[in-house]
């Protein structure tokens, strides 16, 4: 037998090369990790001769380690030996394995094999951190009760979730994606939170990730779903909270520009959500009746307002004294709105100063 599996090697046929592992030899073993795990371009030659001396060192060292020892090492490791150094002495299986040069997965299966309780992640976890091996994790702290009562600035943050926001399938966290950093850092100081940001280079985007149940919950119990753009419903709040939601909302997915006139505009991938806006912008806002517009290329809706009294009344609407008090929105589209305020004005002024002269002359 040229191993204790296999009459040959499965790769090339060989008998004259020593075994490796899987019933290949020691030229096929390396190349049959390279195809297994991709690491490789076909077309590197270097790179592909570099990974295979690498692995071929790695498993020649390990072959040595075994030679040496006359006994097998199921027979070393007895049950209570092994017992005495997992349990006893919390050595975990990768220590084991090294001392015994094999591998941790042997050493897993020999434990199952004695009846050993082998730890979970969190305990192994645990024990490495205690010895040294890995760092601790930061502990993430976060006011829990944020979505548990309707207040100014949980309005706001919900209506920028409800634009920005999404939650992970398995519900285990949610996340928060926005190319300016400023607004997802008021965020983390509205909700107490230490929870890091992460930037992603290539899309020049950053996410705020949250990963705690209570949070969730409350957020689910809101009418935040899954897949959520095209079936979002406005949730049920006090009517003193719909500013700060919609506000929210519209700096999540909102916009404001000028071509030949200032535009206001919201929009959302749900009918239903759409039309609660409008309602509400239209009773407490007292803006005027807008059509609400299907994208002809899209699954989505919106409405613009245009009108200089429109946008007026959306700006005293979005930014009252609270809301200039603790600066609590997206400071782009603020300024964009003081902007087109302010154009209103000169053009006041200027329309003033050519009566006075038309009066003069």
């Amino acid at each position: 037998m040229w191993a204790k599996k296999y009459d040959k090697c499965i790769g090339c046929g060989t008998m004259e090369r020593p075994h490796w592992a899987f019933g290949y030899c020691s030229r096929c073993y390396p190349k049959f990790i390279v195809r297994k795990t991709g690491s490789f371009t076909r077309n590197d030659k270097e790179y592909y001769n570099k990974f295979i001396m690498q692995v071929g060192t790695k498993i020649s060292a390990t072959q040595k380690l075994r030679r040496k020892l006359e006994i097998p090492i199921n027979k070393i490791l007895n049950p209570v030996l092994l017992e005495d150094l997992y349990i006893k002495q919390n050595k975990s299986l990768e220590d084991i394995a090294r001392n015994y040069s094999c591998s941790r997965v042997h050493i897993y299966n020999l434990c199952k094999k004695y009846n050993i309780q082998v730890r979970n992640k969190g305990e192994a976890r645990k024990l490495a951190q205690l010895g040294g091996k890995l760092p601790e994790r930061p502990y993430h702290k976060i006011n829990e009760k944020f979505f548990s009562e309707w207040n100014n600035d949980m309005a706001y943050v919900l209506g920028f979730i409800y634009a920005d926001g999404y939650l992970h399938h398995g519900f285990n966290f949610l996340m928060i994606s926005q190319k300016e950093k400023g607004i997802l850092e008021k965020i983390q100081d509205l909700m107490q939170s230490n929870h890091g940001l992460k930037h992603y280079k290539h899309q020049d985007i950053y996410h705020l990730i949250i990963g705690n149940k209570k949070i969730i919950n409350d957020l689910i119990s809101l009418g935040l779903t899954r897949a959520k753009s095209l079936i979002i419903k406005f949730p049920n709040m006090p009517e003193q909270f719909i500013s700060h939601f919609i506000r929210g909302y519209f700096d999540g997915d909102g916009s404001i520009s000028r071509s030949s006139s200032w535009r206001v505009s919201i929009v959302t991938g749900s009918q239903n959500f759409i039309e609660s806006i409008k309602e509400n912008l239209e009773k407490l806002a007292s803006v005027s009746q807008q059509k609400i517009n299907k994208h002809k290329h899209a699954t989505a809706y919106y409405i613009a307002y245009h009108s200089r009294g429109d946008i007026t009344k959306l700006f005293n609407f979005f930014y009252d004294e609270y809301t200039l008090k603790k600066e609590l929105y997206l400071t782009r589209k603020y300024l964009k709105f003081t902007k087109a305020i302010e154009s209103y004005n000169s053009r006041d002024k200027r329309g003033y100063a050519n009566e006075q002269i038309r009066e003069q002359n």
